[in-house]
C-alpha cells in the first residue's frame, strides 16, 4: 500500500524528529512542574506555619495571667526578702547599742555622769558636720544624700559632767579600749555651776 504525501517539500517532515525541540519543551515542562510543586510546598509551609503562630499567640495569651502572678509573686519574695534583712539588720544594731549602753556604765567613772548621747552620720571623707539639737525638722544636713535620706549613723556625741578633770581623762580613756570605737576625740570642757562639762566624739566601727 503506498502512501501520497500532497504537501510540498519544505512541509514534508514525515519521519523526521527535532531532538532540540523536544529538549526545549521538556526542559520549561520540567521547571513549570517544578515551580508548581515548590509553590505547593510554600504554601503548605505558610498554611501551617499560620496556624502554628495562631496556636502560640493563643497559648501565649492563656499564659499571660500565670506569668504576671509569678512575677507579683517574685517581687513579694524580693520584697519580703529585703525586710527580713533590715530586720535582722535592726535586731544587731539594737544589740549593738544595748551592749554598748551597758558597757559604758563599766568603764564610767564614779564621779562622772552622761546627760546626753546623740547618734549621727559623720563625713569621714571630708569635713566633720557637728550634729545640731536645734535643727529645724526637715533641715538637710551634711552627710545626708541626695536622696534626702540620712544615712545610718556612725557617730557618737557623748554629753555629761564629772567633778575631776582626772575622771574625764579616765573616761577617755576608757573610751578608746572599748570595741565599739575606731576613733575617740574629745571636743570640749568647761566649768559650769554642776560641774565640769565635756563633749566627746566616737567613731564607730564599720561593723557595727
Amino acid at each position: 500500500m503506498y502512501r501520497v504525501n500532497l504537501l510540498p517539500p519544505k512541509l514534508q517532515r514525515e519521519g523526521t524528529l527535532d531532538v532540540r525541540r523536544l529538549v526545549f519543551v521538556a526542559g520549561i515542562t520540567a521547571l513549570a512542574a517544578a515551580m508548581v510543586v515548590w509553590y505547593t510546598a510554600f504554601l503548605f509551609n505558610f498554611l501551617t506555619a499560620k496556624t502554628e503562630l495562631a496556636a502560640t499567640r493563643q497559648q501565649l495569651a492563656s499564659l499571660s495571667p500565670l506569668v504576671k502572678r509569678a512575677e507579683a509573686v517574685a517581687k513579694e519574695r524580693r520584697a519580703a526578702e529585703a525586710a527580713l534583712k533590715e530586720y535582722e539588720a535592726a535586731l544587731r544594731q539594737r544589740r549593738t547599742w544595748s551592749d554598748l549602753l551597758m558597757d559604758l556604765t563599766h568603764v564610767t567613772p564614779v564621779d562622772l555622769w552622761l546627760v546626753e548621747l546623740e547618734l549621727y552620720y559623720r563625713d569621714l571623707g571630708g569635713e566633720k558636720p557637728e550634729p545640731k539639737s536645734d535643727q529645724a525638722p526637715g533641715e538637710t544636713k551634711k552627710g545626708e544624700n541626695v536622696t534626702g535620706v540620712i544615712p545610718r549613723p556612725n557617730a557618737v556625741l557623748l554629753r555629761g559632767y564629772a567633778r575631776t578633770v582626772p575622771s574625764v581623762g579616765v573616761f577617755v580613756n576608757n573610751l578608746q579600749h572599748m570595741p565599739y570605737f575606731k576613733q575617740v576625740e574629745f571636743k570640749k570642757l568647761v566649768a559650769e555651776a554642776d560641774g565640769l562639762k565635756f563633749e566627746i566624739n566616737a567613731t564607730l566601727r564599720d561593723e557595727q
